[in-house]
């Protein structure tokens, strides 16, 4: 009975430093707000997540341009997982194992929608990968900072 209790007790304690990976909650569409841009999130289907991976916090976007924008702007990538949403279906993909289209009509216009299979690419888009995604909003950034003045974010 004492040895049952010991592997009981070492199970339990097993257990519970056992480290649940993080996951993105729900989008409440016309009541969350986006970290970067402050503006409501609209369209759950182009929205992204940033979420915490060592505390579950997490930060949503109006769009992939807006969390890509925040991750950069604020050198978050190491701390970070980003989410994004299947355009198609809804469901939340890690951005490294995301398909991405160019050419979507989007709120904040970085133009990208997120897809979780490749087949589902629309007929006129453009496949793009994770780091090219990357390149264009940062490009974007840099050049919306030329037009406008100030800090691009």
């Amino acid at each position: 009975m004492k040895q049952f209790s010991c592997l009981l007790l070492v199970l339990f304690a097993l257990c519970a430093c056992t480290k649940k990976e993080a996951k993105p909650r729900d989008i409440i569409p016309d009541r969350d707000v986006c970290a970067r841009c402050v503006m409501q999130i609209s369209d759950p289907r182009l929205a992204a997540q940033a979420v915490n991976i060592s505390n579950g916090t997490q930060a949503v976007f109006e769009e992939i341009g807006c969390g890509v924008s925040w991750l950069e702007h604020n050198k978050y990538w190491d701390n970070y997982t980003l989410y994004v949403t299947d355009f198609r279906n809804g469901g939340w993909i890690k951005f490294d194992d995301a398909f991405f289209a160019a050419e979507y009509t989007t709120p904040m216009a970085y133009g990208v929608a997120a897809l979780s299979d490749k087949s589902d690419l629309e007929e006129g888009k453009t496949l793009l990968d994770g780091n090219a995604v990357i390149e264009r909003i940062m490009e974007m950034n840099k050049n919306r900072k030329k037009m406008h003045g100030g800090e691009a974010q």
